[in-house]
């Protein structure tokens, strides 16, 4: 909906003040009943009207600062946010049609050159003084709201909003010292497993993967990563078997997702399956415009699946789909591809009989060249191309270009070749005999 103001606190938890940007605090306080900034240091700038301040001393349990604030709070609704985290207001809801029972996860987009990765948190959450009589948040600096969640039985809406960062979320979490607070936050499992796992130490991730599994009260997207963690250890322990099968289980569980995906994909590579790896990363391609509803999920960059798909079609024989791959890389580069892919695209355009294409990418090639500029390095691949449209039997255009280059080196003998040849295929006799009078090399041959 559009931007207005509504019953909600918006509560922005900054690591550093770089963070805070009195803009976006501006916006925020035009649609939210109270914006707080929860800061380790004091602005030295005034904020905007409307923004209230609470100073914490580092290394404080960011958990337990969010928990002071909900049991002071009055509006229906908080949402936190932490850092560099920002929002579109469009997507907020109408929250006067929402209830008292409802729970609205956020999805945390990061970027890492390229790629995609998705975290889920419960931060979005309806006023729940009359129903708690302790803390929400159960964690260190990964405030936990699952316990609540599930002993409220609170209704998780379809509805997510989405935030976007540039930073790591995890960078300044220490699983250690998230263990030493009970109970700890589930999704101290996966970032210790992860930790691991960005370690090469696969069996001790399987393990932190396995724990949280253990665990009555996990939500699903948390459930999903840790799934697919352990899908991801097992692949990279070459338990393949049992990483397609929890691959499987994944994507039984919840289809709209991209890890499960991909971890088929590497698998059935590297196993050398080519059509099985093909399948797994289309499917993949399919599902990757829509967001994920796993935590702690990965995509893959554009250009990057492009060229995978591009190559393990190439490699299962599937000429069409791979020219039809290779095309899409060369639209996504806006051309500015390297010779090597272009002559590719050629030479499948001309297999796959595409006049059009084929004409269009030896002009791409070779255009500027033609037909003053061919050196002594180009004329046998400029040559070979042309040729392989009178295999095609497409006449006309390499002839057209066999007269130009005629024209201008008429004693090459490949020309007058190829010329003769062209000519007599396109039966293009009155042109031949007045370009034939006008070049005296052709008198031997009358």
């Amino acid at each position: 909906m559009d931007a207005e103001r509504q019953d909600l606190a918006i509560v922005h938890f900054v690591t550093d003040l770089r963070f805070m940007d009195a803009d976006t605090l501006r916006g925020w306080v035009e649609m939210a009943e109270t914006v707080t900034l929860i800061t380790p240091d004091l602005p030295s700038e005034p904020l905007p009207a409307g923004v209230d301040v609470v100073q914490y001393e580092p290394g404080s349990s960011k958990a337990g600062l969010w928990n002071q604030f909900l049991a002071d709070s009055e509006t229906s609704f908080t949402l936190f946010l932490e850092d560099d985290e920002r929002f579109e207001p469009y997507h907020m809801p109408d929250l006067s049609q929402m209830d008292a029972r409802s729970f609205f996860p956020v999805r945390i987009q990061t970027a890492d050159r390229g790629e995609r990765q998705i975290f889920y948190q419960v931060r979005f959450l309806p006023n729940l003084r009359s129903r708690v009589s302790g803390e929400v948040f159960d964690g260190w600096s990964i405030p936990d709201a699952t316990r609540v969640v599930y002993n409220l039985n609170l209704d998780m809406r379809d509805f997510v909003l989405p935030i976007r960062r540039t930073t790591p979320l995890y960078k300044l979490v220490d699983p250690e010292e998230e263990f030493a607070i009970m109970p700890p936050s589930m999704q101290a499992y996966l970032v210790m497993a992860r930790a691991y796992f960005d370690d090469g130490k696969f069996a001790q991730a399987a393990s932190a993967y396995r724990a949280l599994l253990k665990r009555t009260q996990v939500l699903p997207f948390d459930r999903l990563a840790a799934i697919n963690g352990l899908a991801s250890c097992m692949a990279e322990q070459h338990r393949w078997p049992q990483a397609l099968d929890l691959a499987r289980q994944s994507i039984e569980a919840e289809p709209q997702q991209y890890l499960p995906y991909l971890i088929q994909f590497r698998i059935q590579q590297l196993a050398k399956n080519w059509k099985a790896a093909l399948d797994a990363l289309e499917d993949f391609k399919s599902l990757a415009g829509w967001p994920s509803r796993a935590g702690f999920d990965v995509g893959m960059a554009s250009e990057t699946l492009l060229m995978q798909l591009a190559d393990l079609a190439f490699k299962a024989g599937l000429r069409k789909e791979a020219f039809r791959y290779y095309e899409q890389i060369f639209h996504f580069r806006q051309g500015a591809v390297d010779h090597q892919h272009l002559k590719l695209l050629f030479v499948f355009a001309t297999e796959l009989d595409d006049f059009e294409k084929a004409a269009y990418y030896f002009e791409v090639m070779y255009g500027p060249l033609l037909p003053a500029n061919v050196t002594d390095d180009t004329r046998e691949e400029v040559m070979e191309g042309l040729s392989m449209f009178m295999e095609k039997g497409w006449y006309d255009y390499p002839t057209d270009h066999y007269i130009k280059l005629f024209e201008v080196d008429p004693a090459n003998p490949d020309y007058r070749r190829a010329l003769i040849a062209g000519l007599s295929k396109t039966k293009r006799l009155n042109e031949a005999k007045a370009i034939f009078r006008g070049l005296s090399v052709f008198g031997d041959m009358e």
